[in-house]
C-alpha cells in the first residue's frame, strides 16, 4: 500500500473532499456529494476526501469520527449502500474508513496468517462458497429474521442460496472440492429457526457440522457471528479460496466485486476479484443482456468481515441490485441468469487456480456423475458425504457413486464404472420414476 498525506486542514474545516488540481476521480466522484448522501441517512462524519490514485482508480476516505466505535460493519455497509449510485462509473473505487483518524482495520480484530511471500495457501482446489445472509436470531426482539428485505417478491438471502447452489454443482463437476457455508440441501428439514435449514444463515450449519466454536461463535450477536463464521470456516477447512455470493442494495445497477486491502492476501484477492468481475460481466453481456453495467472493483480496509477475516484469498461478488427493478431485479427472477452467473464464477475460479491435476480418478468420477445429473431436471444438489467407492466390485471395473436430491423429495444414486486398465468410464442409475435401470452411458 502506498502512503499519502490524506488529511488537508481545509478539507477537515470545510467538511468537503479535496481533489488535487487538474485531476478528476473515476466516475466523476465528488466528496461533497458523497458527504451529503451519507449525512442524509443521519450518519455524522468528521471528514470526507476523494482522491484519484491511477486512471480508473479512486480512493474515497471517510472519517466516521471518534464516537463511531460500535456496530462498525453495519455502519460502513450503510454508507456503502448510500453511496452506491454515486460510484457507478465502472472503475475501481477504494473505500478507506477511519474512526477518529485511526484506520478502521486497526480498530477491528484481524487474523494472523503465517504466510511467506507469494506461497499458495490451503488445500488445492478446495473452495468455500458462501451464500450471503439467511435467517438468524435477532436477540433484541427474541425473534427470527431474514437479514434483507423483499423486493418484487424475492429476497437476497434466498437468491444468494440459489446462485450458490448452481455454483457448487458447477465446481463439483469441474473437480473442485466445493464446500458451502450454508446448508446445501433443500430436503434437510426444519432448522432451529423453524424455517427450512437451507434458508438459515451460516452459523447454524457450520455449528451442526461439528466445527469448533471458534469457527461459528465469534461475535457480539448472531448477526455478527454469521458474518464471522464464513471466513473462520474457510480458515478451519484450510480452503484455498473463499468466494461469497451477494446481491446489492442502494438503487444502483450492475455487477461489482470486492476484496480487502488490510489482510495478508490483498494482491491475490484483487487478482481473483478482477477475474471474477470480468468473467461475470462478459457472460451476462454475451448470454443475457448486452448492456449489463460493469461497476468494476470495490475494496476497503476491513469493512467486510467475510474478506478481512479470511486467512486466504477472499472476494465478495455483488451480482445485481435487489432494489432496482430493471434490469437487475428482473434478472434475479430468472433461473437462466443465475446459472449463467454461476458458470462464469466457476470459469473465473478455474482461471485463477489453474487446471485440475492429472490422475485424480475420484475427482473425474465426481465430474462425470455431476455432469450426468445436470442433464436431468429431476436431479438437484449432490448430497454431502454420499460419495463412495468399491474398488473390488468387479475384476475389470471399479465402482463409484454419488447421491443427488430429487425434486419433490427423496434421493437417487448415480453409479460410475471405470475400466481398470483402459480408463473408459460409464454412468448409470435406477430411474426413480420408471423403477428401471437406465443402462450404462459412456461418460
Amino acid at each position: 500500500m502506498r502512503t499519502r498525506l490524506i488529511w488537508a486542514i481545509a478539507a477537515f474545516v470545510a467538511g468537503f473532499g479535496v481533489v488535487p488540481h487538474g485531476q478528476q476521480p473515476a466516475g466523476g466522484l465528488d466528496g461533497g456529494t458523497i458527504r451529503t448522501a451519507i449525512e442524509q441517512a443521519g450518519i455524522p462524519l468528521a471528514a470526507v476526501e476523494v482522491e484519484p490514485l491511477a486512471p480508473g482508480w479512486t480512493r474515497v476516505t471517510i472519517d466516521l469520527g471518534p464516537s463511531a466505535l460500535t456496530g462498525l460493519e453495519a455502519l460502513t455497509a450503510q454508507i456503502i449502500e448510500r453511496t452506491a449510485r454515486l460510484t457507478s462509473g465502472g472503475g475501481h473505487v477504494e473505500y478507506r474508513f477511519l474512526v477518529g483518524g485511526v484506520r478502521l482495520d486497526q480498530r477491528l480484530s484481524s487474523v494472523a496468517t503465517g504466510r511467506v511471500g507469494g506461497q499458495a495457501v490451503g488445500v488445492a482446489r478446495r473452495v468455500v462458497v458462501g451464500a450471503g445472509h439467511g435467517w438468524y436470531h435477532h436477540e433484541p426482539s427474541g425473534s427470527w429474521r431474514l437479514q434483507r428485505s423483499y423486493f418484487w417478491g424475492i429476497v437476497e438471502d434466498l437468491v444468494n442460496w440459489d446462485i450458490t447452489h448452481y455454483l457448487r454443482n458447477e465446481l463439483i463437476a469441474s473437480n473442485f472440492d466445493a464446500r458451502p457455508a450454508r446448508n446445501p440441501d433443500r430436503l434437510a428439514g426444519t432448522g432451529v429457526s423453524g424455517r427450512p435449514r437451507f434458508e438459515e444463515s451460516a452459523k447454524y450449519y457450520i455449528r451442526d457440522l461439528g466445527a469448533p466454536s471458534s469457527a461459528w461463535n465469534s461475535g457480539a450477536d448472531d448477526y455478527s457471528k454469521d458474518i464471522n463464521s464464513r471466513p473462520f470456516y474457510a480458515n478451519w477447512l484450510d480452503a484455498a479460496l473463499l468466494v461469497s455470493i451477494h446481491n446489492n442494495g442502494g438503487e444502483g445497477s450492475g455487477t461489482e466485486s470486492w476484496y480487502d486491502t488490510s489482510n495478508a492476501f490483498e494482491a491475490d484477492s484483487r487478482r481473483l476479484a478482477e477475474i471474477v468481475n470480468r468473467r461475470v460481466v462478459a457472460a451476462i453481456r454475451q448470454r443475457y443482456d448486452p448492456n449489463w453495467p460493469d461497476r468494476g472493483l470495490r475494496s476497503c480496509n476491513g469493512c467486510h468481515g467475510e474478506n478481512r477475516l479470511a486467512a486466504r484469498p477472499a472476494v465478495i461478488v455483488e451480482i445485481a441490485f435487489m432494489d432496482t427493478k430493471s434490469p437487475d431485479n428482473d434478472a434475479l427472477h430468472s433461473e437462466a441468469f443465475k446459472q449463467i452467473v454461476a458458470q462464469a464464477i466457476r470459469d473465473a475460479i478455474e482461471e485463477f487456480t489453474g487446471p485440475a491435476p492429472a490422475g485424480d480418478v475420484d475427482g473425474q468420477a465426481r465430474q462425470d456423475l455431476s455432469a450426468r445429473a445436470a442433464r436431468d431436471a429431476r436431479f438437484g444438489t449432490a448430497a454431502d458425504g454420499s460419495f463412495g467407492i468399491d474398488a473390488d466390485w468387479d475384476p475389470t471395473y471399479q465402482l463409484r457413486w454419488l447421491d443427488f436430491d430429487l425434486a419433490g423429495g427423496g434421493r437417487v444414486r448415480l453409479y460410475h464404472a471405470r475400466h481398470r486398465t483402459e480408463g473408459t468410464r460409464f454412468v448409470g442409475f435406477w430411474d426413480p420414476d420408471t423403477k428401471q435401470w437406465s443402462g450404462w452411458e459412456r461418460a
